[in-house]
């Protein structure tokens, strides 16, 4: 009889032993391609606070396992990587994309998958309207353009030039912007009732 509880304890113990299943967050950067130099530094910092959590014990005792993905900074390459790491390394959440651009393409998928997105972009289309599984990290467009200007406008500074990129990013940069409004391209903008201008 003590050797058959004996057993049952050996048993009982190494299954609390056994490792416990890590949670598989995906990380969707553009790696590579125009927006490399945004998306790697996004993948090492994944990296350190994975590291970190996973030092201090996991989350409820359960290791975070990063799959990482490269979406090249192109819409369709993104929808790619994103639906592999929903359907084949069933991820529970996901971390980026890098791009306003490849996040707009993203939506659709992780809407119907119903896991939650945290994105890394810098535009707000993707968070406006509201939407139930979609999220970013930095400050919308709008609020860091507004910041400049009062900037500008604390230090006298009456005219400016801007250059945007052409991308979605730049395009919601440009006419985003509070409280400006494009005459036309190329020229003059002015914000009422400031004494404020710009050139574009």
């Amino acid at each position: 009889m003590k050797k058959i509880l004996l057993l049952a304890l050996i048993i009982g113990l190494s299954g609390c032993a056994q490792k416990k299943q890590p949670i598989k967050i995906g990380c969707l950067f553009a790696l590579s391609g125009p927006a490399g130099h945004i998306g790697l530094p996004s993948k090492w910092v994944a990296q350190m606070a994975a590291e970190r959590i996973n030092k201090e014990g996991g989350i409820n005792g359960r290791p975070v396992e990063l799959i990482i993905a490269d979406t090249q900074g192109k819409p369709s390459q993104a929808v790619v990587a994103l639906k592999r790491l929903i359907e084949k390394d069933k991820v529970v959440a996901v971390i980026g994309p890098t791009r306003t651009g490849t996040c707009m393409a993203s939506l659709e998928t992780i809407e119907k998958a119903g896991i939650p997105m945290i994105a890394c972009v810098g535009g707000t289309p993707p968070v406006v309207p509201v939407r139930k599984w979609v999220f970013k990290s930095p400050q919308k467009t709008v609020t860091a353009v507004e910041k400049v200007y009062e900037y500008l406008q604390s230090k006298g500074i009456e005219k400016i030039a801007i250059i945007t990129a052409s991308d979605k990013f730049g395009q919601e940069g440009k006419s985003r912007s509070p409280d400006w409004q494009p005459i036309t391209d190329w020229q003059l903008w002015q914000r009422r009732p400031s004494s404020l201008q710009m050139w574009i």
